[in-house]
C-alpha cells in the first residue's frame, strides 16, 4: 500500500469515539472493541468476543463498575466489557450511503438486523 492509499483509507474511516464512564443512550448502538481480548472491570476475559471487532450495546449506560453488557453481531451471545475497551463505531462513509441508496435501501448506521 502506498502512502497515498494509506492517507485515503485514513480519510474514509473516521476514528472511533471513545466512551466516557457516564455516557448515556448507548442501548442498541454499534460499538467497536478496542482490545483483542476484551475483559470485564475485574480482568475476566470474555472469550466469546475473541475475533470480534464490533458489538451491539445492551445497556443504556455503564454500570457502577464501568461495565457494559454487549452482544455479538452474529449471535445472541452476550458478554460484559469494561467501558475503556469500547468506542462508538464510526458511521460508514459516503460510499456506503451511496451504495444503499443505489440499491433502494434507506441508510441507517444504527440498524442491527443484517
Amino acid at each position: 500500500m502506498t502512502a497515498a492509499q494509506t492517507m485515503r483509507s485514513m480519510e474514509q474511516e473516521p476514528a472511533p469515539i471513545l466512551l466516557r464512564y457516564n455516557a448515556t443512550g448507548l442501548k442498541g448502538r454499534r460499538l467497536r472493541l478496542l482490545s483483542d481480548l476484551p475483559t470485564s472491570d475485574a480482568g475476566i476475559p470474555q472469550d466469546i468476543l475473541i475475533g470480534q471487532t464490533e458489538v451491539i450495546c445492551l445497556d443504556d449506560t455503564p454500570s457502577v463498575l464501568h461495565n457494559l453488557r454487549v452482544q455479538r453481531l452474529d449471535s445472541d451471545a452476550a458478554a460484559i466489557v469494561c467501558v475503556d475497551q469500547l468506542a462508538v463505531a464510526p458511521a460508514p462513509g459516503r460510499a456506503a450511503r451511496n451504495e444503499c441508496h443505489r440499491q433502494g435501501f434507506r441508510f441507517d448506521p444504527l440498524r442491527t438486523d443484517g
